[in-house]
């Protein structure tokens, strides 16, 4: 039996009130009336479909019509006992303990059955979409009617963001994140292989009294160091790829300040010479400095040194630095944010291949045993956001609003993962959205949560909701061998 028309419908609502003017109370009577009518019909379907399964021996496709016809009808007696609930003594009715789905055995019939019940399905959303039209029911009316008796539709499923893809669906944040992973892959690689070119070290670099082994000048600063040429030629490259790609995902244009200087030492042994002889240094400033891993030195000069460990914690530190600059330079952030943190992580994966800089405090922040063995696990993954995916399987995991809580300088290293982890959602995963949430960001007058709110249109409950399904779809969907998006110049 198919579904009333509208004009029936609106008939049938108004009858016995012709006369009555339309009010804004009628009409709403109007659309209930027009709305129980509606339902009506699609019960009597969903019954007479259930009965049609049964006789074709399609059990499986006959409880799906069963539950769908129980949302409508809470107290159907026959429906409720045809699918194994009991009645207690109280009246209540209890579902079966061991619900199995039921074989559907005429696999001939089985494409019809499902076409049935899809049309049933979509006469009822037009049907709801006619009362739409005629504002008797609202849009939002419309699609929780769909959600409770169709979770499955695919109008609810677009409503929620969600994509099919080889008949599964999946957020439409999964989908964009694994195509922008290759992007990002790709734009790694195709940045041209540089050729820095060598040049004499300056008066003021001679002075500063360290054997150089080359210095290199290139469009984005002039590199020098004592360790091995190989290391300052990559270090031009990773720049190069750091400026461009930041770009690329954020949406603006970034420079290091004219007459910024790199120095890549070997050791602490260069670093205490280094710092020494420096010129822009009081004592106190070079014995604090001494004990980092690296420093940037603004004065006349912008000079950034790096010392702490072997070639890839020196680039990987250089790289994380220059990201804090950008992303301070094109939006005006405070270091002190973890949106920032959390995107020098991500863009130094991106280059490098690496996570090992950590600005926040989590890397040497007094934490309890457990947070001690995840900052171990953190240090020595190729793949945070697996991390972070089984992480957010704990039972009370959180993650937005435990990071917006704390203080730059009490960050745990889950707060560092979690910071990560968010940042590769934005870029990846909302990537149209990404530039404006960090615009309205900028100066730091508006909060995170606002950001959220007003720009991605989610409560931080929400958020991190889509956050945790997100990072088990990526998970679930991502091509082997890709743990890390890094694979252009600046990777080893």
């Amino acid at each position: 039996m198919g579904f009333w028309s509208l004009p029936q419908l609106m008939l049938l609502a108004c009858a016995g009130s012709v006369a009555a003017p339309r009010t804004v109370d009628a009409q709403t009577v109007d659309g209930a009336a027009a709305r129980q009518e509606i339902v009506r019909q699609l019960g009597e379907g969903l019954e007479s479909h259930a009965e049609w399964c049964r006789n074709e021996r399609l059990f499986g496709e006959r409880k799906r019509a069963l539950e769908a016809l129980i949302v409508l009808r809470p107290d159907d007696t026959q429906a409720l006992r045809a699918l194994g609930y009991t009645k207690g003594s109280q009246g209540r009715w209890t579902p079966p303990k061991n619900d199995r789905q039921p074989r559907d055995f005429d696999a001939a019939s089985l494409a019809e059955a499902r076409s049935r019940f899809d049309a049933l399905l979509a006469t009822y959303a037009d049907a709801l979409d006619g009362l739409a039209a005629s504002h008797l029911l609202s849009r939002e009316e419309v699609l929780a009617d769909l959600r409770r008796v169709a979770p499955d539709h695919p109008r609810v499923h677009a409503a929620a963001g969600e994509v099919q893809q080889d008949g599964e669906w999946l957020l439409g944040e999964t989908v964009e994140a694994l195509r922008r992973r290759s992007e990002i892959a790709a734009w790694t690689r195709d940045i041209a292989a540089l050729l820095p070119a060598s040049a004499p070290p300056s008066a003021r670099e001679t002075a500063l009294g360290l054997d150089w082994t080359d210095a290199l000048e290139t469009e984005d600063a002039r590199i020098l160091g004592t360790v091995e040429r190989r290391e300052l030629c990559r270090m031009a490259r990773s720049l190069a790829v750091t400026r461009t790609l930041f770009g690329r995902l954020l949406g603006r244009e970034v420079r290091l300040a004219q007459g910024t200087t790199i120095f890549l030492l070997d050791g602490a042994t260069d670093c205490d010479r280094f710092l020494r002889a420096h010129p822009a240094l009081t004592d106190r400033q070079r014995g604090e400095m001494a004990r980092l891993t690296g420093v940037w030195i603004q004065g006349d000069s912008h000079d950034i040194a790096f010392w702490e460990g072997g070639e890839e914690h020196r680039l990987d530190g250089v790289v994380h630095l220059v990201c804090h600059s950008f992303l301070r330079q094109a939006f005006g952030f405070a270091m002190e944010r973890w949106e920032q943190e959390g995107l020098a992580l991500f863009l130094t994966e991106c280059v490098l291949g690496t996570r090992l800089t950590w600005c926040s405090g989590a890397a040497t922040v007094a934490c309890n045993p457990a947070q001690a063995r995840l900052r171990a696990r953190m240090l020595e993954s190729p793949d945070w956001l697996a991390e972070a995916a089984r992480r957010s399987e704990l039972p009370g995991w959180t993650c937005f609003d435990g990071l917006c809580a704390r203080r730059w300088g009490e960050y745990s290293p889950e707060d560092q993962l979690c910071a990560y982890a968010l940042a590769a959602y934005l870029v990846e995963g909302q990537h149209e959205l990404a530039p404006r949430f960090l615009q309205y960001l900028a100066g730091g007058q508006r909060s995170s949560a606002t950001a959220v709110a007003d720009v991605l249109g989610r409560t931080s409950v929400e958020l991190d909701q889509r956050l945790q399904r997100w990072l088990r779809e990526r998970l679930a969907h991502e091509p082997a061998g890709e743990a890390s998006v890094a694979s252009g110049p600046g990777s080893r």
